[in-house]
């Protein structure tokens, strides 16, 4: 394990650079580096630039420009007439013109690509040595002020102007002095200090080490800040030492978290909800798992080759973070690259929520205007309606999905995907159509699909063998497997035997057709038809004619079989009834009696309750129900006359039903019990006092009497007139001392006591006399309290209150009572006439007491309804029916009972012995079925007739008889439906005795016949198979057939060679396509093909209702659901960006609530309220830590503005991610990472590495040619991309969008990323202008030995510029050169040009987006144009001589810079140079960089061809699957040239459609639903992305699905078809390409968010200035609440569930009714605690005197309503304060302790703190602090993660 300890001390080292190479401590004059300014004075200088803010012109020469000679020449020129300028130089004005260009050029670049100035003048210099015996005086500056240069046009002064950084004295020259020497130089202050006073201050300082000041002023370009990194790294060593990512950079992985194996391949599809992902802006699935990594807190690097969307992951992982609730610093030395990631969030409404503090020297304006906007962002919300669109995409998404996992899943057994299967079929759509059937089709394998093939291939070779034959061979299905001798022998003997016998049985047959006329074949089967016909027709009964054309047998039979049964029964009936009635009894007509009487038992069966009519039943319990249910009706009747009197005389309304009915007994005898209530009884709430009053003066006569009773039992009743309140006072208080016997009051009230007792032998002492007067003083008391209340009591209680003779039993009865009265009318309104009966003091009604009379003779009356319900089935309570619909009810039973009776006496006089009722209904019932059968017959007698003839007699019918000759008929008639015969025979069948007879004889000598050829014929039919119909075959081509099988015995060897084939075939499942192909034969070579398309069909028939979304596929539905899933998911970000910032915005501070001033609201609030002396930043940053990050939670730095603007300790990020990181030095990116808890280290490793920015910027230029090619990189630095890559896991980019043209990435491609790219080819490769393409200069030398540079190439340049700028202005460009000689070379040129052309001054506008630049190698990463201009420069020198040295291209590395120059266009490079690819030796070199260089120039002037065919285009057929070949074949008959596998990385076009008039230009691109349309990981690459890119890129995409193709060929084939010529027409039709595409996925701008998809938030209603923190109001206990309870425990547990956690005080004081005192004593107190202790444990806990329901731990802060008494703060618990302070906490940013301890006072309701209520906070304070649910760090206390 390294020690890390060693890498911090280098990082150290490498920051701080305090060695004599630094300008700012060893300065010295260089030629381009910086330049002395000697006027105005030093003085005069300061004044003009900073106290007077001038801008100062420098001297211009008028005659000439030294810019107008591009080559830089030194030669001999007139001496230039310059204009007057302000300021004066020791240069003459050609070099300073020169030298202020190259200024400007450094300070500008500074600025663009670090956001740091790096331009200062430095006033005055410090001469110094570094010890006493040194002789090396070095020269620092002291007071650096920063300065821009300003340039108008081509044609204008440099101009020198301040800028706004801070003026500073040399801080790297401070911090050396003061750490080596102990000096600390004075402070400086621009406004207040004068610049000379200031460096005699300084010489003042440093006098006594004999160093020397020295007033000159320099401009020059320095840089110091990095000093403040070092700082940081210092200042957070230990911070540094344990972070997990610091560490494994320094070789210690052992804490990073590795990736987890499922991340891998990950399916975001499937795993990611749509609603769960906060992604802004389109990403692939490369980009999906570097954002899904971010995501899941894993610090990893992030690898970006050119163009593959960076910029667009880190945006898509900043928004996810942010959504998350992360804090997020993005970190990018690049100011470019940052503003990039800035402006894609603006975009996506998330930038409001970054802060961007690239440079060092923020604006603090424009800082606090930021912060001031967001604090005000309006608060809104996503609606549901928006959501849904969520849901909906994730819907279509997953249809898309599975129908592409469907059709590429293999398929066990076979093993075939169905895309597979489809191209197949495509394939064979040529081939003849077969209809054949197979089993099991589903369960064949490969192995048993090849076996098919093998055995159909044999068959074939049969086939040509036979060819035809066997379809006339006479032994053809002959079953034989072999020829013996022994079958010859028997085919010799019986087949000259079989022909005999079937000549002989023929001539029979002949026979009998021609005597009968019948009509028949002669085949065996049709003899056995004949010898049918006679036999049954030999068994004729003799039947009616008309049976057998007329009649319907079966309906006859089943008619007969009816009247059958129906006589079998009648002769039943018959006999049953006349044991049991009397013949009479037969004349009753059944129907109409049984009707009657069943539906009178059914009526009283339905309701009465008891069965009366069971098998037992007589008609006495009948009579016994009627009486009862006569005299229930009666009752009724009174109860209903009752009702109506009491209801008339009082004037109330009373429901119409028992239960309203029967209560009136016991309320009309209450009425009459004499209450006499007073006013206040009838009101509910005052009869609760009434009740309590009554209770109360009970109690005190009971204690009086109880009392007097005592006293008069041992004293005279005169004792209660003594003052006993005085006398026993001084018993309690002045006697109490043994002295109290000399006391002679005591003596005299001793004695009145004893005078009063009864026994006077008795003495009593002072206990006993105590007790006397204790009892005499109740006496009194009470009787003095009755007189005081007599008044009350008895208006209250009423008339029957009566002092001490009121019988207080009957009051209670009273009350009781007249509570069931009320309990009555319940609900409804007291009846004004029974409130004056009770009110009156004569309580006599007559209506009462004639009730009272009527409901004495009823009986029970309150169980009338009870009884009802024991006799009557009811559907409701009988108390609650209506009493008019009861009685009914009860008169229909009593009716029906009546009639039941009637019926029962008619019945029982015919009967010949009595019967019981059961008995009585069934016989009725035979009776009727009895009459039934007789009606029916006779009703039914004319039919009979007709359909039986003679053989129908009424009920003496022999119907048995009848059934037999109809079973005869309806055979005979099914043999009729078999054969036709002669109707003259049937007719003789049915009557004729003697035909009948003739027949039975022809039919046994058939059967005789047929019997002996039996033998022979079963043998012939064994010789084939059974499925062979012999049988029907005419009887003369059978005797042929068999004939022909005698003379050919030859040819069944042939047949069994084919049989067995075939056998084969069969055995293999293929017999019905061989018996297909037997019946329709078809050529021999197509007839694998048509088996294998039938087969394949047939397969996909069984697979497919397995895979439904395969199987539902329909085209249009596809292709309507692709386009709304890309509406869908394209919506989708713009609904995520809204949530995004709604999750936000509700994060923010309301400003609608009460803020301190002191939390970091107050602190924000007040800075942006001021006009001037605004804080500066750093310490604005340092006092709002919290809120700086909840109003902006994504924080956009360069590593250096992080250590000077963001404490370690304030603060700390979820997440860090870094930009560009190959070109950061590790040591720079160390302070960012320690604030984060992860790191995203995004770069390209395969770019420029870390150089030393500002020294590369500071010095002069590196002379790379002097340098010997073999040397390593001097200038380059490790980055922290490099080392990360060995220690974090890696997520690579895969995707390429930047070039237009893929001829532009294919080279980096191929070389560099190892073709791991997915690019995308253009629709054309041929255009001008596009692509790659060398521009050879022929003429160009390169000035080795002087300029370093080549002229001649530089010119060429300019004309390319000028060219573009004329062909092309809307284009935007860049120039790229190998070196900074070369740059300033191109910038001449070019300069000469522009004076020449000034209207194209607009083209230089520096302030344009993507405006124009000239770049060499080391600037340029990150910058991207339309159009490179990319100038090589190095050539053969001017004597011819070529070098291997090509400067930083040499160097180790040095193909990364090349990689980066030739991947920054978006349409064309032009590469210019003046070599050919062969001028560079290979063998004269080792470097990878001038190797690749060679190629490029090989790759850009001869094509693609350099790439080993890599970008080939095959007219070829190269498809990836016999589908694809399908439609190749189909395109190529149709007369279209198409090439297939278009382009060049993992990505191919499936095929495409060349253009017939333009080479190398494709008009359509077609993509077929196979590989490569599987290939994509997600439904938005598959479905979106790839067509959108395509078709940006200039194609015009066609998809054809295979499932549909194969479906109907011919008309998909029609539709391509067309789609090919609108592609050919449309692309012939437009003048201009169709390249449009932008370096990211397509925007999604033009689709606005619909307006119901957010809803705003009214804030107005969110702040309460009264309260705000949201506190509760506290709530007391109503005492009118605790009147209720009769309990201490039950008052005890009502206050604690309203007030906990109530104070034991508080509780006590609460109860003090129930105790009646009015303070509370120990007594209380102890009272309620052994109370609550007792009985209320198990819901009641007390911690601390704090009374908490049981098992609550958490107590809401509470504060008292403004007219409330406010609780001590003794009496609040310690709970209570904390979530007070917590609450408090949260709704603050960064509030300190002592604010915090007196805004909880405040709220609690404390305007003033005392010393015990700030030792409560305080203690409350430090327990949350040592309870670690809170922290205080810089004294602001936040909430503990």
């Amino acid at each position: 394990m390294a020690d890390i300890s060693s890498y911090i001390d280098k990082w150290e080292n490498q920051l701080l650079d305090l060695g004599k190479r630094n300008r700012l401590i060893n300065y010295k004059e260089t030629k381009r580096s910086n330049i002395k300014i000697v006027f105005p004075e030093l003085a005069g200088l300061f004044t003009d630039i900073v106290n007077e803010e001038k801008l100062l012109k420098f001297p211009y020469p008028i005659s000439i420009s030294t810019q107008d000679k591009a080559d830089d020449s030194e030669e001999d020129q007139p001496e230039e007439i310059p204009d007057n300028g302000d300021i004066k130089t020791n240069r003459s004005v050609k070099d300073q013109q020169k030298t202020l260009a190259s200024l400007r050029r450094k300070a500008k670049s500074a600025i663009e690509e670090q956001g740091v100035n790096i331009l200062y003048l430095a006033f005055g210099f410090l001469k110094w040595t570094e010890s006493m015996d040194s002789n090396q005086e070095l020269l620092s500056p002291i007071v650096l002020v920063p300065v821009s240069l300003k340039l108008d046009s081509i044609t204008s002064p440099f101009e020198l102007g301040l800028h706004e950084d801070d003026i500073v004295v040399n801080p790297t020259l401070a911090y050396k002095l003061e750490n080596d020497y102990g000096i600390e130089l004075p402070n400086f202050d621009e406004h207040s200090s004068k610049i000379i006073e200031y460096l005699d201050d300084v010489r003042e300082t440093i006098k006594t080490n004999n160093w020397e000041v020295v007033e000159e002023t320099t401009l020059s370009l320095l840089s110091f800040l990095k000093i403040n990194m070092y700082k940081d790294l210092k200042v957070n060593r230990e911070q540094i030492e344990t972070h997990p990512v610091i560490k494994a950079l320094a070789d210690n992985p052992e804490d990073v978290q590795s990736l987890p194996e499922e991340y891998n391949d990950y399916d975001h599809d499937l795993h990611t909800q749509p609603a769960d992902s906060f992604q802004v802006v389109d990403a692939d699935s490369s980009q999906q798992d570097a954002i899904l990594f971010a995501k899941k807190g894993i610090s990893f690097v992030l690898q970006g080759p050119p163009g593959t969307g960076k910029s667009q992951t880190i945006t898509n992982i900043i928004s996810e973070s942010l959504a998350a609730g992360k804090k997020v610093l993005f970190v990018s030395e690049k100011s470019a690259a940052l503003e990039v990631v800035y402006k894609r969030l603006a975009k996506a409404e998330v930038a409001d929520f970054c802060l961007k503090l690239h440079s060092y020297k923020a604006n603090k304006k424009e800082v606090m205007q930021q912060l001031g906007k967001t604090l005000k962002i309006n608060k809104f919300k996503v609606t549901d309606e928006a959501m849904y669109q969520y849901e909906a995409l994730k819907q279509k998404r997953d249809a898309l999905n599975d129908y592409d996992e469907e059709l590429h899943t293999l398929v066990p057994p076979l093993n075939k995907t169905i895309y597979k299967v489809n191209g197949e079929i495509a394939k064979l759509l040529d081939a003849p159509e077969v209809f054949f059937s197979m089993a099991d089709v589903e369960n064949t394998t490969q192995d048993k699909l090849n076996q098919y093939k093998i055995l159909l291939h044999n068959f074939l070779n049969l086939l040509s063998e036979k060819s035809n034959d066997y379809i006339t061979n006479p032994w053809k299905d002959c079953q034989v497997d072999c020829v013996t001798h022994e079958l010859r022998h028997d085919l010799e003997m019986y087949l000259p035997r079989l022909t005999s016998k079937i000549h002989q049985l023929l001539g029979t047959f002949e026979q009998i057709t021609n005597t009968y006329n019948i009509n028949l074949p002669s085949s065996i089967s049709d003899v056995t038809r004949l010898t049918a016909i006679m036999d049954i027709s030999s068994q004729s009964p003799t039947v009616p004619v008309s049976w057998i054309d007329k009649e319907n047998i079966e309906l006859l039979s089943q008619q007969a079989d009816q009247f059958q049964v129906m006589k079998e029964e009648h002769q039943s009936l018959i006999k049953g009834l006349m044991e049991d009635y009397s013949n009479e009894y037969l004349k009753v007509d059944g129907r109409q009696i049984k009707k009657t009487f069943e539906e009178n038992i059914n009526n009283v069966r339905a309701v009465l309750r008891d069965n009366i009519f069971d098998q037992d039943a007589t008609i006495i319990l009948a009579k016994q129900y009627r009486k009862e249910l006569d005299e229930i009706s009666e009752e009724i009747s009174v109860l209903e006359r009752i009702k109506n009197t009491f209801a008339e005389d009082f004037s109330i309304q009373i429901e119409d039903n028992l239960n309203s009915f029967v209560p009136l007994c016991p309320l009309i005898n209450t009425l009459l019990s004499q209450i006499h209530p007073t006013e206040d009884w009838f009101d509910t709430n005052k009869r609760a006092v009434v009740k309590k009053i009554l209770a109360e003066a009970r109690d005190v006569f009971i204690d009086l009497n109880r009392s007097t009773e005592k006293i008069e039992k041992d004293y005279e009743p005169d004792i209660l007139k003594i003052d006993a309140a005085s006398m026993l006072k001084r018993f309690k208080t002045d006697y109490t001392s043994t002295f109290k016997i000399f006391k002679k009051q005591y003596r005299q009230d001793k004695k009145i006591v004893q005078s009063y007792a009864k026994n006077v032998s008795g003495q009593l002492n002072d206990a006993s006399i105590i007790s006397v007067l204790s009892e005499v003083k109740n006496i009194v008391d009470k009787k003095a309290m009755i007189n005081e209340n007599q008044k009350k009591w008895s208006q209250t209680i009423g008339k029957d209150y009566c002092d001490d003779y009121t019988n207080w039993e009957k009051l209670d009865q009273s009350i009781d009572r007249f509570e069931t009265i009320v309990h009555f009318f319940d609900g409804a309104l007291f009846p004004d006439k029974i409130k004056q009966f009770l009110l009156s003091d004569n309580q006599y009604n007559e209506s009462l007491l004639s009730c009272k009379k009527l409901f004495d003779v009823l009986e029970n009356e309150e169980k009338l309804p009870e009884k009802i319900s024991s006799r009557l089935i009811v559907s409701l309570d009988p108390g609650k029916q209506e009493v008019e619909h009861l009685k009914k009810n009860i008169l229909e039973v009593s009716q029906s009972l009546a009639k039941v009776i009637e019926i029962e006496s008619q019945l029982s006089n015919l009967a010949r012995k009595p019967l019981t009722i059961p008995q009585l209904i069934t016989d009725i019932g035979k009776l009727e079925r009895l009459q039934q059968i007789e009606s029916t017959i006779e009703v039914k007698r004319s039919d009979l007739e007709n359909k039986y003839h003679y053989l129908f007699r009424g009920l003496e019918t022999d119907w048995e008889h009848i059934h037999q000759s109809l079973s005869w008929t309806h055979r005979f008639k099914e043999m009729l439906q078999k054969n036709t015969l002669p109707s003259e025979f049937i007719e003789k069948i049915c009557t004729d005795h003697d035909t009948i007879k003739k027949t039975d004889k022809y039919s046994h000598r058939l059967k005789g016949q047929f019997d002996d050829l039996h033998q022979e014929w079963e043998w012939f039919l064994g010789l084939f198979k059974e499925e062979v119909d012999f049988n029907s075959l005419d009887l003369l081509s059978l005797l042929e057939r068999i004939e022909s099988c005698h003379s050919g015995i030859n040819l069944l060897e042939v047949w069994i060679d084919y049989r067995k084939s075939k056998e084969a075939c069969a055995q293999a499942g293929l017999s019905d396509f061989i018996d297909q192909i037997e019946s329709h034969p078809i050529h021999k070579n197509e007839i694998i093909g048509a088996f294998l398309k039938r087969f394949y069909r047939l397969w996909l028939d069984s697979a497919l209702p397995k895979y439904p979304a395969v199987n539902a596929f329909r085209e249009r539905t596809q292709e309507e659901r692709i386009n709304e899933f890309q509406k869908l998911d394209e919506l989708q970000f713009k609904i995520t960006q809204k949530r995004i910032r709604a999750l936000l915005a509700d994060k923010l501070p309301d400003l609608n609530s009460l803020t301190t001033g002191f939390d970091e609201v107050g602190i924000l609030k007040r800075e942006l309220n001021k006009q001037r002396r605004i804080m500066p930043l750093r310490k604005l940053f340092k006092r709002i830590p919290n809120l700086l990050l909840t109003l902006k939670p994504c924080l956009m730095m360069s590593p250096l503005s992080v250590s000077l603007f963001l404490d370690a300790e304030d603060y700390k990020f979820d997440l860090v991610v870094f930009d560009e990181a190959s070109q950061v030095c590790t040591e720079n990116a160390i302070g960012a990472i320690l604030r984060g808890a992860q790191v995203v280290i995004a770069g390209d490793s395969k770019q420029l590495p870390p150089t030393n920015f500002f020294g590369s910027k500071t010095e002069e230029d590196f002379d790379m040619d002097e340098a010997d090619d073999t040397e390593t990189d001097n200038e380059a630095f490790e980055s922290v991309l490099d080392q990360a890559v060995s220690v974090l896991p890696e997520r690579t980019l895969k995707w390429h969008y930047r070039s237009r043209s893929e001829q532009l990435i294919a080279f980096s491609n191929r070389n560099i990323y190892n073709s791991n790219l997915i690019t995308f080819p253009s629709s054309s490769e041929t255009d001008i202008d596009f692509g790659v393409e060398y521009v050879y200069v022929p003429n160009g030398i390169y000035d080795r030995g002087g300029k370093k540079n080549n002229i001649t190439e530089a010119q060429k340049v300019a004309e390319l510029v000028f060219d573009h700028f004329t062909k092309y202005p809307s284009r935007t460009l860049g120039v790229v050169s190998f070196s900074e000689a070369q740059q300033q070379a191109i910038e001449g040129a070019i300069n000469k040009l522009r004076k020449q052309k000034q209207r194209f001054e607009t083209f230089f506008n520096e302030d344009r987006e993507d405006a124009f630049f000239i770049k060499n190698l080391e600037n340029v990463q990150g910058d991207e144009r339309d159009t490179i201009i990319f100038s090589i420069g190095y050539a053969k020198d001017p004597n011819g001589i070529m070098y291997m040295n090509f400067g930083p291209l040499s160097r180790d590395g040095g193909y990364r810079r090349l990689n980066v120059a030739i991947t920054r266009a978006k349409y064309n490079v032009k590469l210019v140079g003046s070599i050919q690819p062969e001028d560079i030796s290979l063998e004269k070199t080792n470097s990878e960089g001038v190797k690749m260089l060679r190629s490029y120039i090989d790759y850009a002037k001869n094509g693609v061809d350099v790439l080993q065919k890599e970008l080939h285009y095959s007219n070829e057929m190269n498809t990836k699957s016999p589908f694809e070949d399908s439609v190749y074949d189909y395109l190529t008959k149709s007369g279209y040239k198409v090439q297939t596998q278009v382009g060049c990385s993992g990505f191919r076009i499936d095929l495409a459609i060349e253009s017939p008039t333009k080479e190398g230009h494709f008009v359509l691109g077609i993509e077929c639903d196979g590989a490569t349309y599987h290939s994509a990981r997600t439904a938005r690459e598959r479905d979106r992305l790839r067509q959108t890119i395509l078709e940006d890129m200039g194609w015009t995409i066609y998809r054809i699905w295979s499932t549909d193709w194969i479906k109907d060929e011919k008309n998909e084939g029609k539709i391509l078809l067309d789609a090919v010529q609108a592609a050919i027409v449309l692309d012939e039709s437009e003048e201009d390409n169709k390249l449009g595409i932008s370096s990211e996925v397509k925007s999604t701008d033009s689709f606005d968010i619909a307006p119901d998809y957010v809803k705003a938030i009214d804030e107005s209603v969110l702040g309460d200035l009264e309260n705000p923190y949201g506190f509760a109001y506290y709530e007391e206990t109503a005492l009118d609440d605790l009147i209720k309870f009769n309990y201490l425990t039950e008052m005890i547990l009502h206050v604690v569930s309203i007030e906990c956690p109530v104070h034991l005080e508080l509780l006590s004081k609460r109860l003090l009714p129930f105790f009646k005192q009015q303070r509370v004593t120990k007594r209380v107190r102890e009272i309620v605690q052994q109370s609550t202790v007792q009985y209320l444990s198990d819901k009641i806990d007390i911690r601390n005197d704090f009374f908490w329901i049981k098992n609550e731990t958490e107590a809401t802060a509470r504060k008292p309503a403004s007219d409330q008494e406010i609780r001590s703060i003794q009496y609040i618990s310690p709970e209570e304060i904390a979530n007070a302070m917590l609450t408090i906490i949260k709704n603050s940013f960064g509030i300190d302790e002592s604010n915090l301890i007196s805004i909880t006072a405040r709220e609690i309701g404390f305007n003033r703190t005392g010393n015990n209520i700030m030792q409560a906070m305080q203690e409350v304070y430090q327990d949350l602090i040592n309870s670690d649910k809170i922290k205080s760090s810089n004294n602001k206390v936040t909430i503990s993660e």
